[in-house]
């Protein structure tokens, strides 16, 4: 009727040669064995996690410079002012001295 059934001795051989190439089959699928699936997921999750702390570093770096160059801004508007006032100040003071040169030599 049917196909005979294997002996018990003949499933131990064919077990053990699976067994022996089923690495090896499964490397030429580029399918890998359960213990390496689970290597490869814990090794993408300590990858994301850590990438995640160097987004949050790059954050953090990111909001720390901001805030220099935000005090770099207001120490360069402060000279600025001062440069203003030094400014104002020779030019009034050169109007002030050619003013009263004029005088002295109009009225001497």
């Amino acid at each position: 009727m049917g196909a005979p059934a294997l002996k018990e001795e003949e499933l131990e051989v064919i077990g053990k040669y699976v067994k022996t190439h089923l690495n090896e089959w499964l490397g030429d699928t580029n399918v890998l064995p359960f213990s390496k699936q689970i290597d490869m997921v814990e090794r993408i999750t300590s990858v994301e996690s850590g990438i995640m702390n160097l987004q949050e570093q790059l954050k953090q770096q990111m909001i720390f410079t901001e805030k220099r160059f935000d005090l770099m801004e207001k120490r360069f508007e402060q000279v600025d002012v001062r440069f203003k006032q030094m400014f104002a100040y020779f030019t009034t003071s050169f109007i002030i001295i050619a003013a009263l040169m004029s005088l002295y030599q109009f009225l001497g």
